[in-house]
């Protein structure tokens, strides 16, 4: 199958904060190439067979890897430096990954979920799963912002301002977008 187009939605290559390593898709998969990681400083080099990918994202660690699958399924990949398949996330609207490590995400289902890939236990809602999050993002101060829409992605939706430390959420603006 041809690559994806390229357009601001799809990101299919990724550099791990550190520059530490970088991954690609490709036909089939993707790849993740760790330079100097080899025995005598030669790369490493790990192909994966994968669903095609419409976003792929490092954690700020380099140690956990999203990747967004053109069928709007999420998996994430642990890479240290072996890429080994951590955990699925069904299907979702949006992601980011926060500065603390943690990974802020819109499940399809509604709501706004955040999880530490180390801790599976650790998944908390910090929206309610009955409310459709869309386009979350971290700004410089550490909140998180997000969109909620009533009803449907498809619907307008107001943006809202949260703390990840204690969940905490109000709406910060009245127009609809």
């Amino acid at each position: 199958s041809a690559p994806p187009p390229a357009s601001p939605t799809h990101k299919t290559m990724a550099w791990s904060p550190d520059a530490s390593k970088v991954a690609y898709s490709m036909t089939g998969g993707f790849e993740v190439f760790v330079p100097g990681a080899g025995p005598n400083a030669e790369p490493l080099v790990f192909t994966i067979s994968e669903a095609p990918i419409r976003q792929m994202a490092w954690s700020d660690d380099g140690r956990w890897l999203l990747l967004w699958r053109e069928d709007n399924s999420t998996v994430i990949y642990e890479s240290t430096p072996d890429v080994t398949l951590w955990v699925g996330l069904g299907d979702i609207i949006g992601y980011v990954w926060l500065r603390d490590g943690r990974l802020a995400f819109a499940p399809a289902e509604g709501g706004l979920a955040l999880l530490d890939p180390a801790d599976l236990e650790s998944r908390v809602f910090m929206v309610s799963q009955d409310r459709t999050v869309s386009l979350p993002g971290q700004r410089p101060d550490g909140s998180l912002v997000f969109f909620v829409h009533q009803g449907s992605i498809d619907q307008p939706g107001t943006l809202h301002v949260g703390d990840p430390d204690d969940l905490s959420f109000h709406q910060e603006s009245s127009v609809q977008v």
